[in-house]
């Protein structure tokens, strides 16, 4: 601990990087050339955890950490309008056959344009 700052360091003494870097350097990822058509769309956070996340892990070779805490990470700096913005969708769906509809919200990410 130094002043009121925590660090967390790996057995091997690197610096653990932190949830909101992860944040950042995905949504950076996101910019590159081959996702293009993502530029200036809003991604649903389940495709970021489930199809994205695990792409943008294995091309840095990053240590995994838990999706939940990443997409806090980035609920925050879209809060503060730094990085992106979230917005949640609501739909409604049938929950089985002669059932009353339900409503469900989906988050959703944008992913900037790039610069």
């Amino acid at each position: 601990m130094l002043g009121d700052s925590a660090f967390v360091i790996d057995v091997d003494g690197r610096m653990a990087r932190s949830p909101t870097e992860y944040a950042v350097c995905m949504i950076e990822y996101l910019q590159q050339p081959e996702y293009e058509l993502l530029h200036g769309q809003y991604v649903t956070s389940k495709s970021l955890e489930k199809e994205f996340y695990p792409r943008f892990l294995q091309a840095t070779g990053w240590a995994r950490m838990p999706w939940r805490t990443v997409g806090i990470a980035l609920g925050r700096l879209a809060r503060d309008g730094r990085l992106t913005h979230k917005r949640d969708r609501e739909y409604r769906c049938a929950s089985g056959r002669g059932r009353k509809w339900k409503r469900r919200s989906i988050t959703q990410f944008l992913v900037p344009k790039p610069k």
